[in-house]
């Protein structure tokens, strides 16, 4: 059975972030424009995959990119174990 890793699109702390300038502050931050449709131009190659099973961390920009991505597939999945390694203000979730 082959695993596949598909990262999240771009997000709002990704668009804002200068490492001149530090942490930009956005916590768990969701998808900016381009993240969103990076995220249904992936759709189209995910397709041919045959996915049967999604499991999502539970940070909106990855939940949001598996929307889009598997907008008519299986169910998503949340699990919080995959997640970040807490760097940035962005990898901080929210209360469930």
């Amino acid at each position: 059975m082959p695993i596949y890793f598909i990262r999240h699109g771009q997000s709002q702390f990704n668009a804002a972030f200068d490492p001149a300038l530090g942490d930009s502050l956005i916590f768990d931050a969701p998808l900016s424009a381009l993240g969103h449709q990076q995220a249904i131009e992936t759709r189209e190659h995910v397709a041919k995959l045959g996915i049967e099973r999604v499991i999502v961390s539970p940070l909106t920009r990855a939940i949001q990119t598996a929307r889009s991505v598997f907008e008519n597939g299986p169910d998503l999945e949340i699990d919080i174990r995959p997640r970040e390694m807490l760097l940035h203000s962005c990898d901080v979730g929210r209360s469930p």
